[in-house]
Order: C-alpha cells, then sequence, then structure tokens
C-alpha cells in the first residue's frame, strides 16, 4: 500500500498489463475503490465490464488508472507525470469522464462522448503521437441518466479498436 507523498491519501494503483494496447483513463477512484484497493470495484466497474464485454474488448487486454491515483482532493495533479508515463506507447485510449476530456481535449464531455478527439496543443506536447482516442461520460454515470451515451461510447471505441481500418 503506498501514499500520495503531496497530501498522504492512498494511492489506488493502475491495474491490468503495462503493455496493453488500450488504456482507459478515469477521473478518481471511488469510495469502493479504496476500500478493495483496486480501481473500478463498484458498481461503475460492474458497468464498465459489461459494457467492455459488449464492445468486444476482454479486461485483460486493457491498462485502466485514473488523473488521480486517489479520491480527489483540490484537484491534486500530483499523478500527472504517471499518467503520461502509462499513455506512452498505447493505441487507443478512452478518455471516461468529465475531468479527463477537458483536461486533454479541452472540451466538455457532454459535447464530445461517443466520439473521437483530438487533443488540444498542450496534450499533443505531452502524448505520444498516434494514438486514437474517444471521449465518454464516465461509466459510473449509467448509474444515473446516461446509459444510452455511455453504451454507444463503448460501442464506437470497440469499432475503433477491433476494426481499425473503419476508423
Amino acid at each position: 500500500m503506498s501514499f500520495c507523498k503531496r497530501c498522504g491519501r492512498r494511492l489506488i494503483p493502475p491495474m491490468g498489463s503495462p503493455n496493453a494496447e488500450i488504456l482507459l483513463v478515469g477521473d478518481a477512484p471511488t469510495g469502493y475503490d479504496v476500500k478493495e484497493g483496486q480501481l473500478w470495484t463498484g458498481p461503475g466497474g460492474d458497468i464498465l465490464k459489461i459494457e467492455l464485454a459488449n464492445a468486444g474488448i476482454h479486461m485483460k487486454q486493457v491498462r485502466i488508472t485514473n488523473m488521480w491515483l486517489h479520491p480527489k482532493k483540490n484537484d491534486c495533479y500530483a499523478h500527472m507525470e504517471e499518467l503520461l508515463n502509462e499513455m506512452n506507447g498505447k493505441k487507443f485510449i478512452l478518455l471516461m469522464g468529465a475531468d479527463p476530456v477537458k483536461h486533454f481535449t479541452n472540451e466538455n464531455v457532454s459535447d464530445v462522448s461517443g466520439l473521437r478527439v483530438d487533443t488540444f496543443d498542450y496534450a499533443k506536447d505531452l502524448l505520444p503521437a498516434g494514438p486514437i482516442v474517444y471521449a465518454i461520460y464516465n461509466p459510473a454515470m449509467a448509474m444515473r441518466d446516461k446509459m444510452g451515451e455511455v453504451r454507444l461510447g463503448f460501442e464506437k471505441f470497440g469499432r475503433a479498436v477491433n476494426e481499425p481500418t473503419n476508423i
């Protein structure tokens, strides 16, 4: 178990193979994740796993991380270097949630959910060339009122991953 050197909160590390070509980037760990010590363990995680499977993507194909490696507290960006390292060499990146979408595309998730997005100039300097990036609502939003948008986003991302010639 490790803790943030800046704020002392418990860190929830990325999961999945570091060599995976697909990276999923969420906002921050939930209380469920902190309790279990791993990402996407609560109801949002159930939706994530189901929708990935429906999109033809197996959990063993992905690496999952968050912008914050601990629950958000004053938007602590101390982990951005680790996130950028995670993004390095990935072919496909799925930004899941308002904060990662805004940070890397300067767009509102409501405007680009389910779409392939371009990263803005700041992020182009930080990200390696070439990943195919999609944006969706955080899968946990499907528990409230965004199930259709979340499902459509996963379907489109799954097509991009499984049929890259149709992008």
